[in-house]
């Protein structure tokens, strides 16, 4: 992270809202991270894999 970005993610509203802007990219990281389809991923949380495929596209945001 560049020094702007951590100076404001110190901030918890700025920090809840770029999360929420970044949740398809946090969702592909995990799996990522841990080798797993979107089909596992979606089996874990016990969601449609269409759910999934929408929150990584950025189609769907359910935080919002």
């Amino acid at each position: 992270m560049n020094k702007l970005k951590k100076e404001l993610m110190k901030d918890p509203k700025f920090r809840k809202e770029y999360n929420t802007l970044h949740l398809g990219d946090m969702f592909i990281d995990y799996r990522l991270d841990r080798e797993l389809t979107q089909r596992d991923l979606a089996r874990k949380m016990k969601l449609p894999v269409a759910i999934i495929r929408k929150i990584e596209s950025e189609e769907y945001n359910p935080l919002k």
